[in-house]
């Protein structure tokens, strides 16, 4: 993403050079044009989507949208060049770094190339819908990141974010690349704008850190309070004190746990089969009874049994056009496990009667 970025900005200062203003290329038609998998549906043009109150609000293009229903054509909730500050970002029309947040009760916009945090302003009888900047973020106090302004766009910043969480009381969570392209956590206090590094090490090794291969962060409220989130590093689960910033208990291990047997692919740059270990995009559904996550390239499902605090043995329920390192997050909505990769949004059907069944499809 850091890359199509910078192409954006040299594409921009050609025409700039040539006297001329850049077009950005979208698709007029904003109907749910899900191309259709083995039981599932995928869009390319979705680069960041988020279930809000029992809508879908996603962004496409140049666009913030929402929909009730993945038949329903979507509502255009506003134009980002409407409500972004920066003209740079305008006019290069690349919307890869920003994404959406939710904090509880508000939606919010974190556009990390800018460092700013746009939260919604309710609607009146007499207005639409529209933003307001909530903080702008302080990239010089986390020198460690490395992070540096685009020298042909000074209002920028040259980021890669991979997952944030939002919370009103307690800030704002960042999983990012530093300057080595290790993954890192830091937080943002929200009143002042700077940043803290965060570390937070396992109960069975203190020097250990979740900070490497770090694919996001998720709430599982049936486990957690309302002041906490769960971190995965790849291999353990760990809930996080968002009030004292200190790791708990583990959740669980999935490494010790899970017997998936990683399937074999060929890598043609490396010339020899590779095996994907990775267990990404979890997200529990509505109730707390089930997890979804990605795993190979198919979604599997483990359903959680309270009265004995444990999860069931997984079983898949898809094969995906991708493997699971492809990921960014996963999320339930409506009936359905949604995973955004880099590459669009991916919705599959998981069984649940809530979800419609023309939608239904099994491994193969």
């Amino acid at each position: 993403m850091k890359h199509n970025l910078r192409m954006a900005f040299l594409s921009l200062l050609l025409v700039l050079t040539l006297g001329v203003m850049p077009v950005f290329a979208e698709s007029a038609d904003h109907a749910m044009d899900w191309t259709h998998g083995i039981g599932s549906r995928y869009r390319t043009d979705v680069t960041s989507a988020l279930p809000f109150e029992d809508e879908l609000f996603f962004i496409s293009g140049s666009q913030l949208l929402r929909v009730d229903d993945p038949e329903y054509e979507p509502e255009v909730v506003c134009n980002l060049e409407d409500i972004i500050w920066s003209e740079a970002l305008k006019q290069s029309g690349y919307y890869g770094q920003v994404m959406l947040l939710s904090g509880g009760a508000e939606l919010v916009l974190f556009s990390a190339n800018e460092g700013r945090l746009y939260s919604f302003v309710p609607p009146t009888d007499d207005t639409m819908v529209r933003m307001q900047m909530v903080t702008e973020l302080d990239y010089s106090t986390v020198p460690q990141m490395g992070w540096k302004k685009f020298p042909i766009a000074k209002d920028l910043y040259d980021v890669t974010v991979e997952q944030a969480v939002y919370d009103a009381q307690y800030g704002l969570y960042v999983i990012a690349k530093d300057k080595t392209d290790e993954y890192q956590i830091v937080w943002f206090d929200l009143d002042t704008g700077k940043g803290e590094m965060m570390e937070f090490a396992l109960e069975d090794d203190e020097n250990s850190h979740l900070l490497t291969d770090m694919p996001g962060i998720f709430q599982w409220s049936g486990t957690s309070s309302k002041y906490e989130r769960t971190l995965y590093d790849g291999k353990v689960l760990t809930t996080v004190d968002l009030s004292s910033g200190e790791a708990t208990s583990a959740v669980h291990n999935w490494v010790n746990t899970l017997t998936l047997q990683p399937i074999q692919d060929y890598d043609v740059t490396l010339g020899d089969y590779v095996t994907h270990d990775a267990y990404y995009a979890y997200a529990p559904n509505k109730d707390n009874t089930a997890m979804y996550f990605v795993h190979d390239n198919t979604v599997w499902v483990m359903e959680y049994d309270e009265e004995n605090s444990q999860f069931s043995e997984p079983r898949g329920i898809d094969k995906l056009p991708f493997f699971a390192e492809d990921t960014m997050c996963g999320f339930y909505w409506r009936g359905f496990y949604l995973i955004q990769t880099h590459g669009g949004l991916y919705l599959c059907h998981t069984g649940d009667e809530t979800a419609r069944a023309y939608l239904y499809g099994g491994v193969e």
